[in-house]
Parts: C-alpha cells; sequence; structure tokens
C-alpha cells in the first residue's frame, strides 16, 4: 500500500523476547481488508528489530468470535479467522509470509505467489 510507512525500533541487543514492552513500540493499523467490507476488526502490529536475532512482531486482533479450527504448523489456517503478514526483503521477487490464526497454528512460507512457496521450516532443515 503506498504512502504507508512504519519504521522498526532496533532494541538494545541483549533484549530478551519476554522483556519488550509492547506499549512502547508504535503500532501499525490495519485498514485494509481485501475480502470483507462490511467486516473489519481492530487489527494492530508491532515490529522491533532484536540486534543477533532478528525482527520479532506482535500482532492483536479485536475479534468477538474468531473462527479457529485449525492447531498445528501449516495447517490451512487462511481458512480460519486469521492474521496475515507478509514481508519483501528478499530483492529475488519471493517474500516470505507468517497466517496465524486464534490457537496459535502457524502457516508460514517463502515464494513469489501462493502457488510457488515453499514451508519455511524447509530453509532450515
Amino acid at each position: 500500500m503506498a504512502g504507508n510507512i512504519y519504521h522498526i525500533k532496533t532494541l538494545s541487543a541483549g533484549t530478551a523476547i519476554s522483556d519488550i514492552d509492547w506499549n512502547a513500540v508504535p503500532a501499525a493499523e490495519v485498514k485494509h481488508y481485501l475480502w470483507f467490507e462490511d467486516y473489519a476488526p481492530a487489527v494492530t502490529a508491532r515490529l522491533v528489530f532484536l540486534p543477533d536475532y532478528g525482527f520479532v512482531l506482535h500482532m492483536e486482533c479485536a475479534e468477538s468470535h474468531p473462527r479457529a479450527i485449525y492447531t498445528a504448523y501449516m495447517d490451512p489456517v487462511y481458512t480460519d479467522s486469521c492474521m496475515e503478514f507478509f514481508a519483501d526483503w528478499l530483492s529475488d521477487g519471493r517474500y516470505i509470509n507468517f497466517e496465524m490464526n486464534a490457537n496459535g497454528a502457524l502457516l508460514s512460507c517463502v515464494g513469489a505467489d501462493r502457488h510457488t512457496r515453499t514451508p519455511v521450516a524447509e530453509f532450515l532443515a
């Protein structure tokens, strides 16, 4: 979405994830919903960078009755109520996506489009 800029806060080296004060991190509000015109629960995302660790993402959604069927890694959480985070820092046409539901089930892949993505776990093996 052109025009939206979010500045990622860098925390001190050695900061533990459990010690992050998410209230001190600026929130990015999700205001663009592709599939529903009349349904837009309040969603925020906060992203920080921890030196010697990497990026840490915190997302919140105020949804009254989320659909949350799936519970395992790589389950099709996109059919549940889910939040998605896409990042394109590979500079080769691919992006990484993270899709999470209220149960904590995660679908995470890398690829140029939804049909040619590879699970992130395969890069870590």
